[in-house]
């Protein structure tokens, strides 16, 4: 598995031990209805039984969705946590894997899926026209990505010294603040900080840190052009930039 700056920040295996047991129930919910019907509007113009794979899977929301529809799906995710919990709750037949975007060489996707800020971790350690140069090399001839970013705005303009904190006020509360690391290179950094319910006590457990670059709509259509990828961008709800892709 690829390191990244993002693996053990602060010395723990898995950035998202904790978040990933609650992530479902109580933080992804509204996200992923939103895109859930942003892909099966995409899925109309796809082939019965295209070939699905999911950058950044998480607990495996989209998966799940993508194989009801019919579709030959792949999950991968470098959090081992976040894979445990899709493993738990997903269908067997479903194939889930711990490895990093750059590992995955069999190529002819028909569709290529990667949200919730997959590219801006990546973005740390690689330019955004080599990340779109092996998606490139990922997807069949008309096929497409669909995917979402932080833009670097967002990051400078919203990030410091803001933060929300997500509970269900019995087991666990999580504290979530964000800062701006760098702004030249606009880089940014998330922090949350656990308390877990145990024996009517709340324990403060290790913070859950990761590091993750603002990408820009130039960049983004510089980095797409260079890779003969045609592209299409709108304002994901929550101020993201949301991207489609195809290659011709």
């Amino acid at each position: 598995m690829t390191k990244s700056s993002n693996d053990s920040y602060i010395g723990l295996s898995d950035n998202y031990h904790y978040l990933s047991e609650i992530f479902d129930q109580y933080i992804g919910r509204d996200y992923y209805e939103y895109i859930r019907n942003r892909f099966k509007n995409i899925c109309n113009d796809l082939a019965p039984a295209s070939r699905h794979l999911d950058i950044g899977c998480g607990t495996g929301d989209l998966l799940e969705y993508s194989y009801s529809l019919g579709l030959n799906v792949k999950g991968i995710d470098i959090s081992p946590a976040m894979i445990k919990e899709a493993k738990a709750r997903l269908n067997p037949n479903i194939d889930i894997t711990c490895k990093s975007f750059f590992d995955v060489s069999n190529t002819n996707w028909n569709i290529i899926t990667a949200n919730n800020d997959v590219f801006n971790y990546l973005a740390i350690d690689h330019k955004l026209e080599y990340i779109f140069g092996h998606l490139s090399d990922l997807l069949t001839n008309n096929g497409v990505f669909y995917g979402d970013v932080v833009s670097d705005y967002d990051i400078l303009e919203n990030w410091n010294d803001s933060g929300h904190t997500h509970t269900d006020s019995k087991t666990f509360r999580c504290n979530v603040s964000y800062k701006v690391e760098n702004h030249t290179y606009p880089t940014g950094l998330v922090k949350r900080d656990w308390e877990i319910k145990e024996n009517n006590q709340w324990v403060k457990k290790e913070s859950e840190i990761e590091v993750l670059r603002g990408i820009s709509v130039d960049e983004i259509i510089s980095a797409s052009k260079k890779n003969n990828l045609s592209v299409s961008l709108s304002e994901f709800p929550n101020g993201n930039i949301e991207i489609f892709i195809v290659k011709h």
